[in-house]
């Protein structure tokens, strides 16, 4: 609800009401002065704040399950073609294209 709205309804309440004797005097200004001093709730600051808070459990997460992963994951399993070095492994590869620079036709 707007402050404007608030304190339309605030005066409509107060002047349905007769008046009586024991009510201070600027009483109503008082109570309205009160209303206007109180802090108005910024959603970005809101939102920035519970971000900020929970960026510490998240990181510590993510430290968490990048030691499990690292900690408890299976070895690779040994294979012979590891140890093809890059250089064989260019000649593997490009061995069929090897006959097409030279001009032969292996169609």
């Amino acid at each position: 609800m707007k402050m404007e709205q608030l304190y339309q309804r605030l005066i409509e309440a107060v002047c349905s009401q007769p008046a009586d004797e024991r009510t201070p005097y600027a009483f109503e200004q008082r109570i309205m002065a009160r209303l206007r001093a109180l802090p108005t709730v910024d959603p970005a600051r809101l939102w920035g704040r519970v971000l900020w808070r929970a960026s510490i459990p998240f990181a510590a997460l993510a430290l968490a399950l990048a030691v499990w992963t690292r900690v408890l994951a299976p070895a690779p399993p040994v294979d012979m073609r590891a140890e093809v070095g890059l250089s064989e492994l260019d000649q593997i590869v490009l061995a069929p294209l090897a006959g097409l620079s030279e001009g032969e036709e292996s169609w």
